[in-house]
């Protein structure tokens, strides 16, 4: 129903293999699972099911003229997985979710570009499967932001029946996008696929109280990207709750707000829907612990090491951290 029918005939075969390869991998019609992932006792990797499933769409049947393009097939097969996990989530797990991918996608992302990356970076290594899964993943979701649900589904279902059955390059997709949107969409391209760098938002403001007893804070949202372009929401938190919200053109690094609030206000928040892969002080001590945690699951435990103690410097705070170098040296 999202992208169109299954191509394949009538069946899809899960096969299980041994433990020596890959954990999973897909075929035309077939998805090879190691006999672990199969007898563990921990839950099935639903989000990794999900995506082999989504290969069937994004590989089999519409296959990549390179594979410099294999952010059309793992990009768009990760971010499929992400889907599902939002169709059968509420909608604070699901920011939950947004936020385990966004640390996922900042934890190497300054190593390559998405277009780069099946060039410069081994397509087993952390840093790939970081930039081209899941950088490339919420990449997809900024386009779905920046477009609307309607566009980009319909960018899905047209990607999709125009090139089954045929190879398909990135320069396509943006093509196909260009005509479905109705403007080029070239800047939002450019940014996010053929660039490293994500934003920062950072606020100055100041409060005022009016003479009937409320407050407005008025003040500016600067960012670092000369390059970025595109519509930014700021939130108000009060005592209250979040009481105000508005959405700014940011055209370059800076815009003025102004927000009114009936509570006192406590905190200015850009971005409260993670509609942008950026980062912060607090994604800059996670990024890290991320990348901790994969060398852990490596078994490189010296570089694992190296990471956390890395954002504890960053942050002598961070409960995760700590609590990841404790079962480290626990091994």
């Amino acid at each position: 129903t999202k992208f169109g029918p299954y191509a394949l005939g009538t069946r899809y075969v899960v096969a299980q293999i041994d433990d020596e390869t890959l954990d999973s991998y897909s075929g035309a019609g077939i998805a090879f699972l190691a006999h672990k992932t199969l007898v563990s006792e921990k839950a099935l990797p639903v989000d990794d099911l999900a995506r082999e499933v989504a290969y069937q769409w994004w590989g089999q049947s519409v296959g990549l003229k390179s594979f410099d393009d294999a952010w059309l097939w793992q990009g768009l097969a990760q971010y499929s997985s992400v889907m599902y996990r939002e169709s059968q989530q509420s909608a604070a797990e699901f920011r939950e979710t947004l936020a385990e991918i966004i640390e996922l996608a900042l934890a190497f992302e300054q190593e390559a570009s998405i277009a780069r990356a099946p060039a410069a970076l081994n397509d087993q290594s952390p840093a790939y499967r970081s930039v081209v899964y899941y950088k490339g993943a919420y990449v997809y979701h900024m386009l779905r932001g920046t477009i609307g649900d309607d566009k980009f589904f319909n960018l899905l279902k047209s990607y999709y029946s125009t090139y089954k059955g045929q190879n398909a390059s990135i320069d396509n997709f943006e093509t196909l996008a260009d005509k479905i949107v109705g403007s080029s969409m070239r800047g939002f391209f450019g940014l996010w696929i053929d660039s490293t760098g994500v934003p920062e938002f950072k606020t100055e403001y100041t409060i005022l109280r009016t003479k009937e007893g409320k407050f407005k804070v008025r003040g500016t949202v600067r960012q670092n990207m000369d390059s970025f372009r595109g519509p930014v929401t700021v939130a108000l938190e009060s005592e209250g709750g979040r009481e105000n919200k508005m959405t700014l053109d940011l055209r370059g690094t800076s815009a003025d707000f102004d927000l009114a609030s009936e509570g006192k206000p406590l905190e200015v928040v850009v971005d409260p829907e993670n509609r942008y892969l950026r980062i912060s002080d607090a994604l800059r001590v996670s990024v890290v612990v991320r990348r901790g945690i994969q060398h852990f699951q490596r078994e490189e435990y010296a570089e694992a090491e190296e990471q956390f103690r890395s954002a504890i410097k960053l942050s002598s705070r961070s409960s995760l951290a700590w609590y990841n170098l404790g079962l480290l040296l626990a091994q």
